[in-house]
């Protein structure tokens, strides 16, 4: 299984980074590659993605690709606080 850890520093508190991270459904807010599938109806599904076919990709390609993912999240929060 494919481990990553990150970190990066935010020109904001704590809790204003929670404040804008830590809802449930809050990734797609700042993580720009991702979109909600939240329903109108105000009623979330929790989907699993712990059984993707990785066969065929390396453990370091996946690694590498969260990576990305998040560094461009990261990125992008930052530009969010500095407005």
């Amino acid at each position: 299984m494919a481990k990553v850890t990150m970190n990066d520093n935010f020109p904001v508190s704590g809790g204003r980074l929670w404040q804008t991270i830590g809802a449930f459904d809050a990734l797609p807010d700042w993580q720009l590659a991702l979109e909600s599938d939240a329903p109108e109806d105000g009623v979330d599904e929790v989907t699993r993605f712990d059984d993707l076919d990785t066969s065929g990709v390396s453990e370091a390609d996946i690694s590498m690709l969260i990576e990305d993912s998040f560094q461009f999240g990261f990125e992008n929060l930052i530009d969010l606080f500095d407005r």
